[in-house]
């Protein structure tokens, strides 16, 4: 994992305790380019659909500066929540089964604009 600050650390470990092994990978763009900061290790070495991921932020880096808002993008392998930030944005890839509440998108959110962590509504059942 490659993290460049503490709310990256944040996110991360956050969006980890929050969905487990349902978190595909997280990629952070920027203007200067993007980087992975969680990617799981079963995609890293044989599955390469979550390079898709990379892709998109790639694209997303370059068209997209102005949109202001959280979004949710569903391809058919994953559910990928786009967090915008006045540098860029950041990809959170989640498996196609997982549910993506409220609670987790704006703590997710907090932690992007403020590089704090939060705490969720979420309930995880065992």
């Amino acid at each position: 994992m490659t993290v460049s600050d503490v709310g990256d650390v944040s996110l991360v470990e956050f969006v980890e305790g929050e969905v487990g092994s349902a978190l595909r990978g997280i990629v952070r763009y920027r203007d200067e380019g993007s980087a992975w900061l969680s990617l799981r290790p079963d995609l890293a070495n044989g599955d390469r659909t979550d390079l898709a991921l990379h892709a998109l932020a790639e694209r997303l880096r370059d068209r997209e500066r102005t949109a202001a808002e959280t979004t949710l993008h569903v391809p058919e392998d994953a559910v990928i929540v786009r967090f915008p930030h006045d540098e860029g944005g950041t990809l959170v890839s989640l498996d196609p089964h997982t549910a993506v509440e409220p609670g987790f998108v704006r703590a997710c959110e907090a932690i992007v604009e403020a590089g704090a962590p939060q705490q969720s509504e979420r309930v995880v059942e065992p």
